[in-house]
């Protein structure tokens, strides 16, 4: 089954650059969205998924070169970590700290979504259509937004 796009690579561009604290994020989407329209627009309710605090981080410049979403192709992959992904950055010693930033440096688009694993947890993540899926392009799934259409 494919997907239809919700975002094209300018929208996921302006989503990736905006640097504001979470109350102006809220107020940046205020000023272009409705509330309302989470409920009824899956493209609005995944733009507010990703703008919810600093969820995505990274340099799509360190993604490998032939990651692409097995839906649409598109660029905007972020490679999704389950776990503390950040617990030896915060709670580590200070050669922990050392080491781990210099891993984080030199990553591609990433995420730490979930404290422990889940049932829909997947290794990548589109930006432009929103499908989660494995590292061997299989089990792939939509967000929630998706399952309120059918």
């Amino acid at each position: 089954m494919k997907y239809e796009i919700l975002l094209n690579d300018a929208e996921v561009e302006e989503l990736l650059s905006l640097d504001l604290p979470f109350g102006e994020r809220i107020d940046w989407f205020r000023k272009r969205y409705n509330f309302e329209d989470i409920v009824n627009n899956p493209k609005i309710e995944f733009i507010f998924s990703l703008i919810q605090g600093d969820r995505i981080s990274g340099n799509i410049e360190n993604n490998p070169k032939d990651l692409k979403c097995p839906n649409c192709s598109g660029k905007y992959v972020v490679s999704t970590y389950v776990g503390d992904f950040y617990y030896r950055l915060i709670n580590g010693t200070k050669e922990q700290k050392e080491q781990r930033k210099k891993e984080i440096s030199k990553l591609g688009l990433h995420c730490n979504p979930w404290a422990v694993g889940d049932y829909y947890t997947r290794n990548y993540e589109c930006l432009n259509c929103g499908i989660k899926w494995n590292g061997k392009n299989e089990d792939i799934y939509r967000n929630i937004s998706e399952l309120k259409k059918e």
